[in-house]
């Protein structure tokens, strides 16, 4: 948690600036300031692109405080490789979001989830790309 770009630790009920830039977060010691509760993100995973450069997209939006973790698995395990993010964004109305990308080169979708983290969270929330198939009707 940072203020004013300072690190911030919780010490028992109090909060205090950390002389040291590499704090990591506990999500249980969170403190939300502006909302009196966490809240959840909500959570899509897309694919764009074009044959050959296809990738997933994962959405993460609405959630608060701004400490979240998103990650690409396949069948359970990490992948490190061919990820990127916008970060996390502020919204307008304090809620904050973030895009996470996979690029697929000339591999499946199969067994890929999209990880999320958070202090609103019991746990993790896995998301997979669900394709979408429109019956076009026409009239002739």
């Amino acid at each position: 948690m940072f203020k004013n770009n300072v690190p911030l630790r919780k010490v028992g009920r109090d909060l205090h600036i950390s002389p040291s830039p590499s704090v990591s977060a506990d999500f249980s010691d969170l403190i939300c300031c502006c909302y009196s509760h966490a809240v959840k993100p909500s959570v899509h995973v897309r694919m764009g692109g074009e044959a050959g450069r296809e990738f997933l997209r994962c959405l993460v939006h609405g959630f608060y405080p701004n400490i979240i973790r998103v990650q690409w698995n396949r069948n359970g395990r990490p992948i490190f490789f061919g990820t990127s993010t916008t970060g996390i964004l502020p919204h307008k109305d304090g809620m904050f979001q973030m895009t996470s990308y996979l690029s697929l080169g000339n591999t499946s979708t199969h067994g890929v989830t999209c990880e999320v983290e958070h202090i609103s969270i019991d746990g993790k929330m896995k998301a997979t790309l669900v394709l979408r198939l429109y019956h076009i009707i026409s009239n002739i």
